[in-house]
């Protein structure tokens, strides 16, 4: 109380508020009101009452939702979640995309098997656009993909696909890293993808890790629990019962529901809940919650596919890095630290590129986040209830 004058409280009033309950109706108001737009995390931007977007999400987000909302395309926050996630390449420039990533891919060898195959799988999962023939298309070089896609924000997912793509190759080759530049550079764009790439061809093994690790963690609060980053963000240095125990309390809850799920999950694949594991809590609690909505396993290609799910929902610089943390323990095969076993070319096994594609694709057609949204709120709710709410498709691969 001695100190709400520093910040221009005056002291007395505040006292009063707190005494008399003045404002607790309207703070019953804003709660339903959040409960009447499906708020279910923070934070969450609301545009003249017209649309929702929910994340910390970067400036191409939100210029692309007061594009939406000035050209008349926005709907009423109160009906969200209830349309997919837009994409960032829109249909016009799809074919105009895939022919960059050809071009990005043919370092003399018109790409390698995995890298085509990759491709194709985003073609038809992704895109929905099988007509396309990949060994028809012609190929862009890096001015003509500059002049094909002017549009910054688009750039930016053609970089990042390109980036996936020469991860694919192996062994990653300087020749391919220094051709995935030249399109980078003539598009006038560069990310973490390229740096990690350029790292690898670069560096040792362990430095990449390092380097990578330190990405990794800038990141690590925005795919974390929000009730949970302030405390349990990074590593423990010791067990914590408590947080165990709040955990395990869930195992109470009725079968279906989020909470009793996740118990499960973690028993029938013999994890130690967090808490008992000193491992970023906060990280793993949203992580593996995300696992049970979305439908994926723990094996290397359902991983890659929870990444490209989430980054297919809610396309941030944050969920980018999560995606490339993926790639680069499951595809490349860099230490994480974070108890992955790293593996190599996971990609490359049957069925997985189109799993990667379609969860592409799930991810954009979903209404919302559910990655980010806070999970211990809902643990007592069913998790069918949860992805009707989201509009989360059934998997089909």
């Amino acid at each position: 109380m001695a100190q709400f004058g520093d910040v221009g409280l005056d002291r007395d009033e505040v006292v009063a508020a707190l005494t008399d309950h003045r404002y607790v109706d309207a703070m019953r108001a804003d709660i339903e009101q959040a409960h009447d737009y499906k708020i279910r995390g923070v934070p969450f931007f609301v545009f003249d009452g017209q649309l929702g977007v929910s994340g910390a999400a970067d400036p191409t987000t939100f210029a692309r939702a007061l594009a939406e909302m000035t050209a008349g395309e926005g709907e009423a926050v109160g009906a969200v979640p209830s349309r997919p996630m837009s994409r960032l390449i829109d249909e016009a420039h799809i074919e105009p995309a895939v022919r960059a990533l050809l071009g990005a891919i043919d370092t003399g060898d018109g790409g390698t098997e995995e890298q085509r195959a990759v491709l194709r799988a985003v073609v038809d999962g992704y895109w929905r656009r099988p007509e396309l023939d990949l060994a028809s298309l012609e190929a862009l070089d890096p001015a003509a993909t500059a002049a094909a896609i002017p549009d910054d924000a688009m750039r930016g997912r053609v970089r990042e696909l390109m980036a996936a793509l020469e991860l694919c190759r192996h062994p990653l080759t300087a020749e391919q890293v220094a051709h995935v530049d030249e399109y980078a550079a003539a598009m006038g764009v560069d990310g973490d993808g390229l740096r990690l790439a350029r790292d690898i061809v670069g560096e040792t093994m362990a430095q990449v890790s390092v380097d990578f690790a330190r990405n990794r963690n800038e990141a690590r609060p925005e795919w974390s629990e929000p009730s949970l980053v302030a405390q349990y963000v990074t590593s423990l240095p010791a067990p914590d019962p408590a947080l165990r125990d709040r955990l395990l309390a869930f195992w109470n809850l009725p079968e279906g529901t989020l909470g009793r799920e996740y118990v499960e999950f973690y028993r029938r694949n013999g994890f130690e809940l967090p808490g008992e594991s000193v491992a970023t809590p906060a990280f793993f609690v949203a992580h593996d919650m995300s696992h049970l909505i979305a439908g994926y396993g723990t094996t290397g290609p359902e991983e890659v596919a929870l990444s490209a799910m989430i980054l297919g929902m809610h396309d941030t610089h944050a969920h980018w890095v999560l995606m490339l943390a993926s790639l680069g323990a499951y595809e490349v095969g860099v230490p994480t630290g974070t108890g992955f076993v790293e593996k190599e070319g996971v990609l490359a096994r049957e069925g997985a590129a189109y799993l990667f594609a379609e969860a592409l694709a799930r991810g954009a057609a979903c209404t919302g986040d559910f990655a980010s949204m806070d999970h211990l709120a809902v643990a007592d709710r069913p998790i069918a209830e949860i992805r009707e709410e989201y509009g989360v498709p059934p998997r089909r691969v």
